[in-house]
């Protein structure tokens, strides 16, 4: 939330800040700071939103039911963390001290644990400091295959394409066939109709928490012990088609953002 103006700090919070307000140290700007994080937090206590200036939640009318995730969110805003490793024009701060370190691995870091698989690649001997810049390599220089399963984002190389499949889309099959982690999911939310996806029960719970924006973190436990219930006992549960609660059918989640976006990508 401020641009490094030489050794000084500046705030844009407000035209006023702009103007006017420059901070020489951390300390005094996040002093400063955290007045406006405290102003923002009173205005949450009455609407349950975020009245940062220029917030991108607003846009999509999002609400942050408890505290504690309104204060997750305002660090998104409050960034102090500079790097002040000598030479580096990084031109903004950080929100936490985890992607300042983030920051100095990849930038600064001499340091480099992780290999491109390919032979003939520079990178199978030089490396990378970070795994997701391995992984973003791998996409972007070498090719790989795209899951085809809807909602999977995966992209891997031909020799791991079984495997992630096998970890992703079939479910754990050396578990007990009665664990939650043993079965596939498809998601019967509005807006994934017709989807397949074939998701694990990890997958399933943050599709439903990311997409479909639903905070209930409990229900994909209780429907699938609400279908073997109602399942016929001589027949194996194996698939599971998530469906969406009745009793929420005025509170939103009736689309999915990844099949809206996905919509919206010109053809």
């Amino acid at each position: 939330m401020f641009a490094p103006m030489g050794k000084s700090m500046q705030c844009d919070y407000s035209e006023n800040c702009k103007k006017f307000r420059r901070f020489a140290s951390k300390e005094t700007f996040s002093y400063h700071l955290e007045n406006h994080r405290q102003e923002v937090l009173d205005l949450w206590n009455l609407s349950k939103t975020c009245k940062w200036p220029g917030c991108k939640s607003r846009r999509s009318n999002t609400s942050f039911k408890t505290k504690g995730l309104f204060k997750k969110h305002l660090k998104t805003h409050i960034k102090v963390h500079q790097c002040d490793v000598e030479g580096c024009d990084y031109p903004t701060a950080f929100g936490t001290a985890f992607d300042l370190r983030r920051h100095q691995a990849t930038a600064h870091s001499t340091f480099c644990n992780f290999f491109c698989t390919f032979n003939d690649c520079e990178r199978n001997t030089l490396g990378f400091p970070r795994l997701d810049k391995l992984n973003e390599h791998i996409r972007d220089q070498h090719e790989t295959f795209r899951c085809q399963f809807d909602h999977c984002r995966a992209r891997v190389v031909e020799s791991e394409r079984e495997s992630h499949i096998n970890i992703a889309h079939q479910g754990n099959l050396n578990g007990p066939p009665d664990s939650p982690d043993s079965l596939i999911y498809e998601c019967g939310f509005p807006g994934c109709a017709g989807t397949k996806s074939r998701f694990n029960y990890d997958s399933m719970k943050r599709h439903i928490i990311k997409d479909h924006e639903f905070s209930d973190t409990g229900y994909l436990a209780f429907w699938i012990r609400f279908m073997r219930k109602h399942v016929d006992p001589s027949e194996s549960l194996r698939v599971v088609t998530v469906l969406y609660p009745e009793r929420y059918k005025f509170k939103g989640h009736q689309h999915c953002l990844t099949c809206l976006q996905k919509k919206s990508l010109p053809a």
